[in-house]
């Protein structure tokens, strides 16, 4: 499949259907970026209020890409991961009682 866009000069081109689209990687909505991740809505507000997840706003919604997303979940399996290999103990949950 080819898809056609007119370019700055008015000039039909095409483009293959094998490059992936920018809208196929951009999650745009709370929601969308909670189901995408697995959480709950709530956490993707929080995370976002705290500057702790890559996103970025368009108007009033707050959007991701799934590549960014991706490689932030990477990179804090991979900081957990030296932790515990230096010896840090990361506590899930309160263990006593």
């Amino acid at each position: 499949m080819v898809f056609y866009y007119y370019n700055m000069f008015m000039e039909v081109s095409m483009v293959p259907s094998n490059i992936p689209l920018l809208a196929d990687d951009i999650l745009c909505g709370a929601d969308a970026i909670a189901d995408y991740m697995g959480v709950p809505r709530r956490m993707i507000y929080h995370l976002a209020h705290a500057s702790q997840l890559p996103i970025f706003r368009l108007g009033a919604k707050i959007c991701a890409r799934k590549s960014q997303l991706v490689a932030f979940v990477e990179k804090q399996e991979n900081r957990n991961a030296q932790r515990e290999l230096a010896g840090y103990s990361i506590p899930l949950a309160n263990s006593d009682g």
